[in-house]
């Protein structure tokens, strides 16, 4: 059984990499990215992955559905509406089915995995917890939803800090074992390098793999007592993507 902890629209690229290859895989998502927009729920990182395996996601634009339409946003702005963050027309049919079954009880884990047998997913997909997140990004301007900050505000805004609302009192899913990284590792006080990430998860880490490109600081980061094997790891098309997680399997011995 392979667990990949998911996050961002990159995540995606490596869950299709090793689903190309194995159908013992876990993925837990990142709800820290949920937002309430219209009255609906948005899970955008769950819906990534989905529509990933599903092999439906736009991969232009790396969310959304591939050649959705958007006539309920146009109507939106009709209205008045603000419609900066761009969900389609399948898409919002995604969210309406979510909240309706959250409102009636469900809980999200129940309903990943019923969409899930509704877009034939094999893989299991995880929420990391059922409890409500937020990631709330401060700045000068006050304290933003981190899809205010990004998609709102195009992240040209310094972070003066980085909060988890609601994180002291989410309790881990039982079925579970966390583009902008770089903005939350300065944010953070953390070298944005293949060793900062090293060096912040070397308590727990023992091996790492890096960009081919990074080779120079592998030494530096045995210095923590963590093994560097390196491979181009940026997933540009679904053949790098399956050469990644090939690559991670075979150094790992995973069969």
């Amino acid at each position: 059984m392979i667990t990949i902890l998911a996050g961002g629209s990159g995540s995606v690229k490596l869950v299709r990499g090793f689903a190309s290859q194995r159908t013992d895989v876990n993925v837990v998502t990142n709800v820290g990215d949920n937002y309430w927009l219209y009255g609906m729920y948005i899970c955008p990182d769950i819906d990534t992955i989905t529509y990933g395996l599903a092999d439906i996601l736009d991969h232009d634009k790396g969310w959304g559905i591939q050649k959705d339409t958007f006539g309920f946003l146009r109507q939106m702005e009709i209205f008045g509406e603000e419609t900066w963050f761009r969900i389609g027309d399948r898409d919002t049919a995604t969210h309406l089915t979510r909240t309706n079954m959250i409102k009636n009880g469900k809980s999200l884990s129940d309903i990943t995995k019923w969409m899930c047998e509704k877009f034939a997913i094999e893989i299991k997909i995880i929420p990391v917890t059922d409890n409500s997140v937020e990631t709330r990004i401060i700045t000068k301007r006050g304290e933003l939803h981190l899809q205010e900050f990004w998609v709102r505000h195009r992240g040209l805004d310094s972070i003066d800090g980085i909060e988890y609302h609601g994180a002291d009192k989410a309790r881990p899913n039982p079925d579970a074992v966390s583009g902008p990284a770089g903005k939350y590792l300065e944010a953070a006080g953390i070298e944005v390098s293949p060793y900062g990430i090293a060096q912040m998860y070397a308590d727990v880490c023992s091996s790492i793999i890096i960009d081919t490109k990074d080779r120079a600081v592998a030494k530096k980061i045995e210095t923590l007592n963590i093994d560097v094997h390196d491979t181009k790891i940026r997933m540009t098309n679904k053949q790098s993507e399956n050469a990644l997680a090939s690559f991670i399997l075979k150094q790992y011995n995973i069969s």
